[in-house]
């Protein structure tokens, strides 16, 4: 049997082997941002992950307390439900990329960390507001990053 070495010329074969070895972490989403691990965490996106930081040395200040990453369980903007029809539409949740406790208020504190805002994302964040108004939503972009 033929083998890719046998079928195509030889830098076609190089650059086949090159990118399988490449690492998923090094792709870029189809937004153009780069997905980075830091404190075994999983980010987004390198804005995402510098976010992180800034709220870890705030929490480790004492300005901000029990700071959670990707916290769960989801938040539920619409519950699910059975159609008509007898389809099944499964619920709409929402996961913010961090939560947290201010101490001078007692509230609990969602944020998310945007490079673009997406129309999917502005819905759910529109639903969340709608559903859970007690609880303070921050989305911090590029320009809140120091």
């Amino acid at each position: 049997m033929d083998t890719i070495d046998d079928l195509n010329p030889p830098e076609i074969v190089a650059a086949v082997r090159k990118s399988q070895g490449r690492k998923a972490e090094n792709k870029r989403n189809k937004f153009g941002a780069i997905p980075c691990k830091a404190d075994g965490y999983s980010f987004d996106s390198k804005g995402e992950r510098a976010y992180y930081f800034q709220l870890k040395m705030l929490a480790a200040g004492g300005i901000i307390e029990n700071l959670e990453v990707h916290p769960k369980p989801r938040y539920v903007l619409q519950a699910a439900f059975t159609a008509d029809n007898g389809e099944e539409i499964p619920a709409i949740t929402h996961g913010p990329d961090f939560r947290w406790v201010d101490p001078a208020t007692s509230n609990t504190v969602v944020a998310d960390f945007k490079g673009r805002q997406l129309t999917a994302w502005k819905i759910r964040y529109r639903l969340f507001r709608k559903v859970y108004p007690h609880i303070p939503y921050v989305v911090a972009t590029k320009k809140d990053l120091r």
